[in-house]
């Protein structure tokens, strides 16, 4: 079962939260957070709050004082959060107003949704991913941001579904690899890895920054690059990251799997492993 927090108020899952002229759902004013909660409170927090101050910044909204690790200790009380869940905190612009808003203050509802693992598993049977050439990302400083506004990424999904597909990958406008719809791209060759700059236009994710510390951490050469999809042939492994599912390894990349690349797994149980003791670190 769904719970809500509108406001720092405890609210039904099936009780109108706001009307057809809140900003968010009017012109896509507004970010959000994918966050992970297990033994008692939500991983990778500070990171999550900043990426949003930042965000809210560039959006040019107020910060609020709610905006704090205390308060977000109080809602996961609130909530009675007794087992591993999927926090979204969507955060979007108060008020009405056309495209020039009537103020800079923010609202926030908090959905919690239970998960099955407290820590990060590993996809044992691997993905089936293409690229998504319809549509391409900018490579607009904005794409960084986990906006309220996905339209390339619901699209992509879309595509993915029809074409029995685990994922796609998507491309900026220069034909370089970006992201997949929901998740940041690492390319492994050797020792090595590689994920795209934050000038391709993907998001600035969580998990993708832990990766790029652990990898060093554990002895890899982790570097930011323009990657084309040329540089997927000579990978040995393809990694999607995200806050919530961890890392994920790519097994086939093409339309079909018998016409499609393998690949393995490359270091992944290494990653998770160390990433889940990160966890237990900060307990």
């Amino acid at each position: 079962m769904q719970k809500i927090i509108h406001n720092g108020r405890l609210v039904s899952q099936d009780q109108p939260l706001f009307f057809a002229s809140n900003r968010s759902f009017r012109y896509g004013d507004g970010l959000f957070e994918s966050m992970r909660f297990g033994h008692g409170r939500i991983y990778w927090l500070e990171r999550h709050l900043s990426r949003l101050k930042m965000g809210m910044e560039v959006l040019q909204m107020e910060i609020p004082d709610w905006l704090s690790e205390p308060h977000f200790r109080h809602l996961c009380a609130l909530l009675e959060l007794n087992g591993p869940t999927r926090l979204r905190l969507a955060v979007f612009r108060s008020g009405e107003g056309t495209y020039k808003p009537q103020n800079n203050q923010a609202d926030y509802v908090l959905e919690a949704t239970p998960l099955d693992q407290t820590l990060y598993p590993i996809n044992e049977k691997g993905l089936h991913c293409d690229l998504f050439l319809e549509h391409r990302l900018s490579g607009s400083k904005l794409e960084n941001l986990k906006t309220a506004n996905k339209l390339l990424q619901v699209l992509a999904a879309r595509y993915a579904s029809a074409q029995k597909l685990d994922d796609v990958l998507l491309l900026n406008q220069k034909g370089m690899l970006a992201e997949a719809t929901a998740s940041n791209l690492f390319l492994l060759r050797d020792k090595h890895i590689f994920t795209p700059p934050l000038s391709s236009g993907c998001l600035d994710g969580i998990m993708r920054s832990l990766l790029i510390e652990t990898g060093r951490e554990l002895g890899f050469a982790v570097k930011e690059k323009d990657l084309s999809p040329k540089d997927i042939r000579e990978a040995d492994a393809l990694w999607l990251t995200n806050s919530i599912q961890g890392i994920r390894w790519i097994e086939f990349f093409g339309q079909t799997e018998k016409v499609s690349q393998k690949f393995n797994h490359g270091p992944i149980e290494l990653f998770t492993k160390k990433l889940n003791e990160k966890i237990h670190q900060n307990e």
